[in-house]
């Protein structure tokens, strides 16, 4: 499928369900403007993952070409990995990962946006936000791309109010251009980490 027919396929599946997901999944969001200065200009958003629905309140919110790192089960039948890979959609495979993070930075480089899901899973037991992985803050700062923050105050379900808010961008500059260690990268990750644990404190006060 040439780019003008995955363009096409891909916004026929945004239009019909964007009336579904609007009518379904009621949500309220915060801060949006953030994203107008990154119109065109390719970022790395990261947020908590609570269910398989997020996917589809994220498209109905961020209006840009968006790529994703997902589970490979969503990639097991050939129809849904086909559906998948026209959402510039790739699974993270264990041992495999660097497939992954090459796969972002194509995204990346065509002015796109990557959502990632730091804590590498959907967290149902808690309404806290779990440890991250180090792989967003790695492709952002290889890329030279800043992080915008996005967190959910609870799992999104049907005729619910899901409260979202996007935080400020966090820049990569301090990791950019050099050789960094793990233990850098992780202390960067884990700066992110409590600034979207503070977001979310105060999105579920409100």
């Amino acid at each position: 499928m040439g780019k003008g027919l995955r363009d096409m396929f891909r916004r026929m599946v945004l239009i019909l369900t964007f009336l579904p997901a609007r009518l379904l999944l009621w949500r309220r969001v915060s801060n949006k403007r953030v994203l107008r200065q990154f119109r065109g200009k390719p970022i790395v958003i990261v947020s908590n993952h609570k269910s398989a629905l997020d996917v589809f309140l994220y498209l109905n919110i961020i209006h840009r070409k968006l790529g994703f790192i997902t589970n490979p089960k969503f990639f097991e039948k050939r129809f849904f990995a086909w559906g998948f890979s026209k959402f510039h959609c790739t699974p993270i495979i264990k041992g495999k990962e660097i497939s992954a993070v090459r796969h972002s930075f194509k995204v990346l480089e065509k002015n796109y946006a990557m959502l990632i899901y730091p804590e590498g899973r959907r967290v149902f037991e808690t309404e806290d936000i779990v440890e991250f992985y180090n792989g967003a803050a790695f492709i952002a700062a290889k890329a030279g791309v800043p992080i915008v923050p996005m967190v959910m105050n609870r799992r999104p379900r049907f005729f619910r109010l899901t409260r979202v808010k996007f935080g400020e961008p966090i820049s990569t500059e301090e990791l950019q251009d050099r050789k960094f260690s793990k233990e850098e990268l992780t202390e960067f990750t884990n700066k992110m980490r409590d600034t979207m644990v503070e977001m979310l404190e105060k999105l579920t006060n409100r």
